[in-house]
This record gives structure tokens, sequence and C-alpha cells, in this order.
């Protein structure tokens, strides 16, 4: 199966997964295909991450994303939990600098949090769907 019958577009090397969401999606899509080809059921993969992979669930219910896609640092994410309903940390302390490159990031808002049990479901129902035609 090419590239694009799996994903619709073709994907290369060249083509990098910058964002964590676009990541954390082809970590989701992955395990889908790979629970296909094994004859695991949707229901049964889920319950495999419940079962045997609590950090990484734990993690999930912790993390959350921004508009752009960018996994929010746990720092703001913590202060934003703090706010009252309705309100927003001003963009001074939603924005943070990367340890390593020194690159400016502003997280922009709604965070928010992912499923990945709802996300596994709608990969597998659309990867099976590709393997019934």
């Amino acid at each position: 199966m090419m590239s694009e019958e799996v994903v619709g577009a073709a994907w290369g090397v060249d083509k990098p997964l910058r964002k964590d969401e676009e990541r954390r999606a082809a970590q989701v899509e992955i395990d889908a295909i790979v629970a296909l080809s094994l004859g695991v059921t949707a229901d049964e993969l889920c319950m495999i991450y419940r079962t045997q992979f609590p950090v990484m669930r734990r993690y999930d219910q912790e993390d959350r994303f921004d508009a752009n896609g960018r996994k929010v640092p746990k720092g703001i994410v913590k202060a934003d939990a703090k706010l009252k309903d309705g309100a927003e940390l001003p963009v001074a302390d939603r924005t943070w600098v990367h340890p390593q490159s020194g690159v400016e990031y502003v997280f922009e808002y709604p965070f928010r949090q992912l499923d990945r049990e709802a996300d596994m479901r709608e990969a597998y129902a659309r990867f099976e769907g590709m393997v019934e035609k």
C-alpha cells in the first residue's frame, strides 16, 4: 500500500511531522494499522492502551495542546488551571523559550486535551474501511 492510499497525501522523509499533535496523530494511526494487521479489534486496542500503558495514559490526561498543535509546557498548563472561568493568561505568561534552541513560543488558546481512545477508534474505523474495499 502506498502512503497516498493510507494518509491521502504523498509522504516522505522530506516532510517531517514538526508539531507534537501531528506526531501524536501519526502514532495513533500506526497503532490502528498494526492492530488491524494483527486482527486486534478497536475495543481490544483501547483495552491494551488502558491496561498496559498507564504512564502514557496519565501523560495523555495531563497534556494540553494549543491551537497550533504544540504541546503546552506543564508550567503554563498549571497556571492556566488556576484561573477562574473564562479568564485567560496574558501573552507574557503564555510565552516560553526553548532551553536548547532559545526559540520563543507563544501558546495560543484554546488549550485542548486530546482523547487517545477516541482518536484510535476513529483511525481504526477509517483504515478498516480501506481494508474492506
